[in-house]
């Protein structure tokens, strides 16, 4: 993946110790895309910088055991509790 434009990032370690980095617009502050020490090769890219009403639903949720109760998944969604 190539990242264009200007972008701010913040890194903090996860629970397991392996840093967790967050990178925003500098202009606005919105999340548009994170990097996970334990996923090298994967970039995460928050469904909402997505205006595609068909964009697909995720494939895993990671952390589940801190999700919101109320949030209702789809069917077919790995609930992954931890990193």
């Amino acid at each position: 993946m190539k990242v264009g434009g200007e972008f701010k990032s913040w890194r903090r370690s996860s629970e397991a110790g392996r840093w967790n980095e967050a990178n925003f617009c500098p202009t606005c502050g919105v999340n548009v895309f994170a990097r996970l020490e334990a996923l090298p090769a994967m970039f995460c890219i928050p469904v909402g910088c997505f205006s595609d009403p068909d964009f697909p639903a995720p494939g895993n949720l990671y952390w589940s055991s801190k999700r919101h109760r109320w949030l209702e998944l789809p069917t077919g969604v790995e609930r992954i509790e931890t990193q």
